[in-house]
């Protein structure tokens, strides 16, 4: 990130500190006890219950918190009696896409600015479970909308205004469901999860919807689909072998390899997508050890897995750090989900998130 847009989010901040602060003073925020958890700092938001329990997202209040954790600040960014959810940071930091449910109670698209100012994206209502996915250059969004009979995947371009069937349009108007869209690294092409050749599968298209071609061709759901940071290869979820397996294919549908031998099916955690390190040489996903879900590192080589067994507790939402020897995640020890961090090589494990606060789905921009 730019110093000048560090500033820009330092003041961002600053003010929040200043309208908010009677908020943060009654939650006994905590320093955060890692400074600085990569060289060039890390800013992340979380999200943290307000009322009911973090099992029970849709009979509770939850709001968006920011913390820079290389200075210890934690705010509430979102303060708002309506659920807040879903963050994600757009590419360049400039912008947090989230839903919510402020207006008129419809779980809608929402964009938060530098300067704190928060704005109804687009109207449509949004699916529970899946978060908005940012195009590489920050100028698009894609979202799940629930069109009542079927789950559709829209496009939102933040840079024009809405216009009812131009902007955000329809990527794939099918009469199934579309879902879990994920951006090549090049921005150029979706894949995605349609039901629409009778079972999940995952499908390629151009980022206007057309040349839409199934990659999978399986009777098995295949869910989750990841690309490659080079942009070769997709990873994906699928049930074919029985079981939740992770399995990798060329980014054409040519080439597939299983890559775990899991006998085990948690369906909290179906969805979750694989998350490929930043050098492209592993993947952190969730598995079932027993009856808690844990993280696995999976190596692109076939090297044997690497299972972060941890007893008594839900590991889940495995997101890695610059360097690729360290990953963020969720997890509940005591009851009560907050934000850890891990070197996975050894597993020395440290709270990231304020030790007085419930944290949760984390969303993380790397300042480089």
């Amino acid at each position: 990130m730019k110093f000048g847009m560090v500033d820009s989010m330092m003041r961002w901040l600053a003010g929040f500190s200043l309208r908010l602060g009677g908020i943060c003073l009654a939650l006994s925020l905590t320093a955060v006890t890692a400074a600085s958890i990569s060289p060039s700092g890390l800013l992340i938001t979380f999200e943290s219950e307000v009322t009911g329990t973090i099992h029970d997202p849709c009979n509770c209040a939850s709001d968006i918190f920011l913390m820079d954790t290389a200075r210890q600040i934690a705010i509430n960014v979102s303060h708002h009696p309506a659920h807040d959810t879903s963050a994600a940071w757009s590419p360049d930091g400039t912008h947090l896409a989230f839903y919510s449910t402020r207006e008129e109670g419809i779980r809608s698209l929402y964009l938060m600015t530098l300067d704190g100012q928060i704005r109804r994206a687009a109207p449509e209502a949004v699916r529970y479970g899946h978060a908005p996915t940012w195009s590489p250059d920050g100028t698009r969004i894609a979202y799940e909308v629930d069109a009542g009979a079927q789950i559709d995947l829209y496009i939102l371009d933040i840079r024009q205004p809405l216009t009812s069937g131009v902007n955000p349009w329809v990527l794939a108007n099918a009469p199934e469901d579309d879902r879990f869209p994920a951006w090549s690294p090049d921005g150029t092409a979706l894949a995605f999860v349609s039901w629409r050749d009778g079972s999940a599968d995952i499908f390629r298209a151009r980022t206007d919807g057309s040349d839409a071609r199934n990659l999978t061709h399986d009777p098995a759901w295949d869910t989750s689909p990841s690309w490659s940071p080079d942009g070769r290869e997709i990873a994906y979820f699928s049930v074919r072998s029985l079981y939740r397996n992770l399995y990798l294919m060329n980014a054409d549908g040519s080439s597939v390899r299983q890559m775990t031998d899991s006998q085990e099916i948690v369906a909290g955690i179906f969805w979750h997508t694989p998350a490929w390190s930043p050098d492209g040489t592993h993947l952190a996903i969730q598995t079932a050890i027993g009856r808690d879900p844990e993280i696995t590192i999976v190596a692109r080589d076939g090297s044997p897995p690497v299972q972060i067994r941890r007893a008594g507790t839900s590991d889940v939402l495995p997101a890695w750090l610059a360097d690729g020897e360290r990953i963020a995640f969720m997890s509940d020890p005591g009851g009560q989900y907050r934000i850890y961090f891990m070197d996975w090589r050894i597993g020395d494990i440290h709270l990231l998130s304020p030790a007085g606060l419930p944290a949760s789905y984390p969303a993380m921009l790397i300042r480089r």
